[in-house]
């Protein structure tokens, strides 16, 4: 189980305060207690017709996958690690049709375990 701290929230939450659909992603996974994966299972029930995946939990994996070339792209990469959580998310939904509110938990995700470590991974989750 990922669990993201308060704190590790509340930067999230300071970087993407001009985005209503992240910060709903926020407050999401602030109600689950850092939960992500009990977070996306309630985020899939809130609009089924968004995500792709199986029907209990997104499939971070193929997620993972799909979006690995765009985190660990020099741009993203740079935005990331300078805490510029807004453009990083900007980078993501030029490059994918996931909606804010799936990539949010995911991007939370990638911070929890290390950017480095996502991009050197060729097994993910």
């Amino acid at each position: 189980m990922t669990t993201i701290t308060t704190e590790e929230l509340a930067k999230f939450r300071r970087a993407l305060q001009n985005n209503d659909e992240a910060l709903e992603a926020l407050d999401i996974v602030e109600n689950c207690d850092g939960n992500l994966k009990e977070s996306m299972n309630i985020i899939m029930s809130m609009d089924k017709d968004s995500y792709r995946g199986d029907e209990d939990w997104i499939d971070f994996e193929n997620m993972g996958k799909e979006l690995r070339k765009i985190i660990c792209s020099p741009a993203f990469e740079s935005a990331f690690i300078d805490g510029s959580f807004a453009v990083a998310l900007g980078y993501l939904l030029a490059d994918t049709t996931h909606p804010t509110i799936f990539l949010v938990p995911f991007m939370l995700y990638v911070f929890k375990i290390g950017l480095e470590r996502f991009c050197q991974s060729q097994q993910t989750y």
